[in-house]
């Protein structure tokens, strides 16, 4: 009979969180009055964003396209994290981002003349996440949150470590699904080609 494994839950991230400060696990993160577990939800939810803001393979797109609105504005995706404009219109426009729109800084309007593509990078929920990235959040969000409640210097080592180990094993992860070949760099593919 072969096993089967499920990815970390946000219940078991924040139930690790809970117990590096030493507190009794929770069965639902449903309703709870709880401020610890009310603060392990906000500290998860927090690194889950700085974590995701760095752009890995399974956040981020390339040239992906936005289309105009009826106004001709470009409106971008609610859970976008950052985006720049794509290498196709680099020439252009020059972004930013500004509430809900992008701003054309070479024009300085709102107002664009076309669709454009976009490298965009946007913040998943828990759920849509790769195992990879849930062990490192919920451990990286473990050690602050102990930090911040207890302020135990051992545990805060002990953390660090495991911490290291779960952002080597995101960075290897994404390495090996980027499909990186030194062949796609315009440098090397100059060394290789003399």
């Amino acid at each position: 009979m072969a096993l089967t494994y499920a990815p970390l839950s946000e219940l078991e991230a924040v139930n690790l969180m809970l117990a590096t400060v030493g507190s009794s696990p929770v069965s639902s993160l449903v309703t709870t009055s709880d401020l610890q577990v009310s603060m392990a939800k906000q500290f998860l939810f927090d690194d889950s964003r700085d974590v995701q803001d760095v752009g890995y393979h399974f956040n981020s797109e390339e040239n992906y396209p936005l289309a105009l609105n009826i106004n001709s504005e470009i409106l971008y995706p609610a859970n976008t994290l950052r985006l720049d404009v794509s290498d196709t219109h680099s020439q252009k426009f020059d972004v930013a981002m500004r509430g809900t729109r992008l701003y054309d800084r070479k024009s300085h309007s709102y107002t664009f003349s076309e669709a454009i593509n976009v490298d965009i990078t946007f913040f998943l929920p828990w759920d849509e996440l790769p195992q990879a990235a849930r062990q490192y959040i919920a451990v990286k969000a473990a050690r602050r949150f102990q930090r911040r409640v207890q302020g135990d210097e051992a545990i805060e080592k002990y953390t660090a470590v495991e911490e290291s180990k779960a952002l080597a094993q995101l960075e290897d992860f994404d390495s090996s699904t980027r499909d990186y070949n030194l062949g796609d760099n315009y440098d090397v593919f100059q060394i290789i080609s003399r």
